[in-house]
C-alpha cells in the first residue's frame, strides 16, 4: 500500500485498520499519523487539556478505574516513570513523608511496622523459615545471623537502621551465602560462646555441620 501523506509504499502491518474504508485500512500510515497527532498536539495543548478535563469530570469513577487497571498491566512502566519524576523532584517524596509522619504519626508507625515485617518474613521464608541450628520454625524467635560472625563491621558499613540488611536481601530474592536463620537463642548463645552455638556442643556435631554454622566454609 501507499500512504498518502508521506508517498511510501508499505506493507499493511504500517497502517491502522479502518472497517468502512475500501481496502480495510486507513489511507495513510501509523507512523505519519503519529507525526501528525503530536503536530497537532503541540498546536493545540489548551485545547486538549480543556477537553481532557472535561472528559474525566464527566468519567471520574471510570478514568480512576481505568488508570488502575493500566497500572496494574504496566508495573515496570509505572516503576520507570516514577523513578524519572522522583529523580527530577529529589525533595519532594522526603517532604511529604515528613509531612504525612507529623500529620498522623499513628497511621505512619503502623504502616512501617507492617512493611518492616513483611520484608522479615519474606528473608525468612528465603532461607527456608527454621533455624539452621536447632529447627524452630516460630517467625517471632527467628533472626538473621552473620555466618562468620562479623555483623558488627557490616552494620557499620551498612549504615542504620539495621532492617537495611533485610531491605537488601528481599530486593535482591535470592539467598546470600554470608547470612542464615538463627533463633534468638541459638544467635545470642553463639555470640556469648564465640561463635559456637552451645547445642553444638551438646549434640556433638558432625565436623561439616559444625564448619558450616561456625562459617568456615562458604557454603551453606
Amino acid at each position: 500500500m501507499k500512504c498518502s501523506k508521506c508517498g511510501r509504499r508499505k506493507g499493511t502491518v504500517c497502517f491502522s485498520k479502518k472497517t468502512d474504508s475500501r481496502t480495510g485500512y486507513r489511507s495513510y500510515c501509523k507512523a505519519c499519523h503519529r507525526r501528525n497527532s503530536r503536530q497537532w498536539y503541540e498546536n493545540n495543548k489548551e485545547r486538549r487539556k480543556e477537553y481532557s478535563r472535561l472528559w474525566i469530570k464527566a468519567n471520574h469513577k471510570r478514568w480512576l478505574a481505568l488508570g488502575r487497571q493500566w497500572r496494574k498491566n504496566n508495573p515496570e512502566k509505572v516503576r520507570r516513570s516514577r523513578k524519572r519524576w522522583l529523580d527530577k523532584n529529589p525533595g519532594y517524596s522526603v517532604s511529604k513523608t515528613r509531612e504525612y509522619r507529623r500529620k498522623y504519626p499513628e497511621r505512619y508507625n503502623g504502616y512501617a511496622r507492617n512493611q518492616r515485617q513483611r520484608i522479615k518474613s519474606g528473608v525468612i521464608n528465603l532461607y527456608g523459615g527454621r533455624c539452621k541450628c536447632c529447627g524452630e520454625t516460630n517467625p517471632f524467635f527467628l533472626t538473621l545471623d552473620h555466618v562468620l560472625n562479623d555483623g558488627a563491621k557490616h552494620r557499620l558499613k551498612m549504615g542504620r537502621p539495621n532492617d537495611k540488611i533485610y531491605r537488601s536481601i528481599f530486593r535482591g530474592g535470592k539467598q546470600i551465602r554470608e547470612f542464615q536463620i538463627l533463633c534468638a537463642n541459638c544467635n545470642l548463645g553463639k555470640y556469648w560462646n564465640k561463635g559456637v552455638c552451645p547445642h553444638l556442643l551438646s549434640k556433638g556435631p558432625t565436623s561439616k555441620s559444625r564448619d558450616r554454622i561456625l562459617g568456615k566454609t562458604s557454603k551453606l
